[in-house]
């Protein structure tokens, strides 16, 4: 049997699940979507042969070659000979070494790469006495060096270059024009296609119209000078692609509409469309979108406007309000263009995929839903919010204002960053005292925590402010009511307890730092997450490799799926909720973690802590979480919790169960906290508040404190 190869398809971040769905339909089994790409392994020879030929959505796909623990250049040089370079390169072949370095001691990428070169050649001089030479245009073999932290990874590339340069200039990989076609489940007999500024969605548009494989417009791939390389069998499965594709147009298969009314662009798109053997499969019509017609009762109208084309973006929507019912829309727009009004807030489904800086939107609109009243929302589950299908108060400037402030900046700092959750509004303008948080899942959804109202604020006013708040994040990101969840929270004073709302047990999957997690916005006040702690866990992550840890107050686990995916050898979650445990462990195996290492204690922390502080025999920790509430009573606690008054003796419990060289992170969200340093001042503490403070809470400076906490 041959053995296992393990792959990874990249692709744009946002666009996995659509990757990993194209590899299932290509026969690829149990593709499992990451960040930034698609998992998956293989026995079938040919597997990769069909990925690089058939696959639209991937970027590169990168055959691992080898992994390994590096903790100096000396490590990294003695992993990289661990691989038989000889059965992936001719001792007089050529290779390059592109190298990745993240959070890592081993110094630039670049000396890196010299150091993985010469354990190459090293070796093939060692068993040949010659060596291949360097070569970094058309190499036979492109290794892939990544490393994070202590993890190596090896891997060549096996993806083909696009057959980009034409008449009219290299235009791009075509990945942006095939995700805009890939939020339809299937290929439509009639395509219009509204503009030609972007030419590789004309092309994409006329691959899939002709059923050409996208792999036989591109050349010089990596697999070529690869020693695994069979070339009959990739000549046979090239054959097997030009034979299915269809001839030329006909009936069943109608060439795709492309208007455009400045002759510059439109010649620019066909001179590209001739280049890769496509004209054909297009019909050009020199005319602005006004002269737009449907060339059956159905179809799908792309839509992809650039910054300089309101006026034709206009002409569009008008041509699809009065002659495109029943068609769909398929909306393209990056970062400052137009979103296109015709058919806001109608959205079938949203893509959002991110390259580097760049941000682009895919949306899929049916527009037989235009002319006639949308069907009634369902009612929403209680205490759930009070959402309404349309505005009934009026709009408050200064508000909406501030909502697209905060959206455009956090935004594009989430994209950045990699971070799929995040605070948009806390109460910035008093008087609409309300939190906004953003969960970008299978949709986006908005949650908006109503703060206690002033007692001599009118309840009607406190009413109608609310209302404008959800009015407002309606508007400013286009959500329907379903996905705009309204709650009610009082600021905790003295014994106020936070109970559960509902049973709905409806979770969303959503990611923070590459991790999946569940939420919930039904059925508690809060949701499973705690945003503003991101930076903390973090840095639980960072700190947890080879220790073992324990999280107290653990809610639902977040910090120690951290911890555990960060290196944790063991771990030990405690919490008084039978549910939060459970949601807890959901989440370590929605990341296919799980042992017998990972325990999980249904316990009351403030007895638990004080038993296993008292017995010499418990275990030690290396790493210790500790983010206790406010204030704190229940029926299964035999004490009540202070934390401004509870503090030192939690720490110094906490503490005695260090190991030596153990580490205690300490937080709590009491915004008039004091840390006693007097009666602590045997510990080293260190104020770690504000470098954990994230860019979403940074209006609210106090939202939590956080130190780091060792024996002196």
């Amino acid at each position: 049997m041959r053995a296992m190869s393990e792959y990874f398809a990249t692709c744009p971040r946002g666009a996995e699940q659509l990757l990993a769905a194209e590899l299932a339909r290509l026969g690829v089994d149990d593709p499992q979507p990451t960040r930034g790409g698609v998992a998956f392994s293989s026995t079938a020879a040919d597997v990769a042969y069909r990925v690089c030929l058939y696959s639209a959505l991937h970027q590169r796909l990168l055959l691992i070659l080898g992994r390994f623990q590096a903790r100096t250049p000396d490590e990294l040089y003695a992993g990289v000979q661990q691989v038989d370079w000889s059965e992936h390169l001719a001792v007089d072949g050529t290779l390059r070494i592109d190298a990745k370095l993240r959070d890592t001691e081993l110094g630039k990428p670049h000396f890196a790469a010299l150091r993985a070169k010469d354990a190459i050649v090293d070796q093939f001089r060692a068993r040949f006495d010659q060596r291949p030479s360097i070569r970094m245009r058309s190499p036979d073999l492109r290794i892939d060096l990544f490393v994070h932290r202590q993890s190596v990874q090896l891997a060549t590339d096996l993806t083909g270059v696009w057959k980009a340069e034409t008449p009219s200039g290299a235009v791009g990989d075509g990945i942006d024009a095939a995700l805009v076609l890939g939020v339809l489940k299937q290929w439509p007999a009639d395509v219009v296609i509204a503009g030609a500024a972007h030419v590789d969605v004309i092309a994409q548009a006329a691959m899939r119209a002709s059923a050409a494989a996208p792999g036989l417009l591109k050349h010089d791939f990596g697999f070529a000078g690869w020693l695994g390389h069979v070339p009959a069998r990739w000549q046979r499965l090239c054959d097997e692609a030009r034979q299915a594709q269809h001839a030329a147009p006909d009936e069943q298969h109608p060439r795709i509409h492309v208007y455009e009314p400045d002759l510059k662009r439109l010649g620019r798109a066909r001179r590209h469309a001739k280049a890769l053997g496509l004209e054909a499969w297009v019909q050009w019509h020199d005319q602005g979108a006004w002269k737009m017609k449907p060339p059956a009762a159905s179809g799908v109208l792309l839509v992809c406007p650039s910054r300089d084309d309101s006026a034709q973006q206009a002409a569009v929507e008008h041509a699809a309000r009065s002659r495109f019912e029943g068609w769909q829309v398929v909306h393209r727009s990056e970062s400052g263009e137009t979103q296109g009004r015709a058919w806001r807030g109608k959205a079938q489904q949203v893509l959002k995929v991110s390259r580097g800086k760049r941000y682009m939107q895919v949306q899929l609109f049916d527009l037989s839903t235009h002319t006639r009243p949308l069907a009634a929302s369902p009612a929403p589950r209680q205490p759930v919010a009070e959402t309404l299908a349309e505005p009934t108060v009026e709009p408050a400037p200064d508000l909406i204002n501030r909502l697209g402030k905060n959206h455009k900046h956090l935004r594009r700092w989430a994209l950045r960053e990699g971070v799929d959750c995040y605070r948009l509004y806390d109460a910035d303008l008093p008087e609409y005292a309300a939190a906004v948080d953003l969960y970008h899942g299978d949709a986006l959804w908005a949650v908006i925590q109503e703060y206690a109202a002033p007692a001599k604020l009118p309840d009607a006013v406190a009413a109608e402010r609310l209302q404008q708040v959800v009015d407002g994040v309606r508007r400013v990101l286009d959500l329907p009511p379903q996905r705009v969840v309204v709650k009610t929270r009082q600021r905790q004073r003295g014994q106020a307890q936070y109970e559960k709302l509902g049973r709905d047990g409806d979770f969303h999957v959503v990611q923070e730092g590459g991790l999946k997690l569940l939420v919930n916005f039904t059925d508690y006040l809060d949701t499973g997450l705690f945003l503003d702690h991101r930076s903390v866990r973090a840095e639980l992550g960072r700190q947890a490799p080879d220790r073992h840890v324990l999280n107290l107050f653990a809610y639902t686990g977040v910090a120690t799926l951290h911890m555990v995916a960060g290196g944790a050898k063991s771990s030990t979650t405690v919490d008084m909720s039978r549910t939060y445990l459970s949601w807890a462990k959901r989440n370590l195996l929605l990341n296919g973690l799980h042992g017998n290492q990972h325990q999980f204690v249904q316990a009351d922390c403030l007895h638990w802590l004080a038993e296993q502080a008292k017995d010499p025999a418990s275990k030690r920790y290396g790493l210790i979480f500790m983010d206790p509430p406010t204030f704190s009573r229940s029926k299964r606690m035999q004490d009540t919790l202070d934390i401004q008054r509870d503090h030192v003796s939690l720490i110094r419990q906490a503490v005695t169960l260090l190991r030596p060289g153990g580490e205690l992170f300490f937080s709590n969200n009491f915004r008039r906290f004091k840390l006693d340093e007097a009666a602590l001042s045997d510990l080293v503490i260190r104020d770690i508040t504000a470098a954990t403070l994230p860019e979403d809470f940074k209006r609210r400076p106090r939202i939590h404190y956080c130190y780091r906490i060792q024996r002196a």
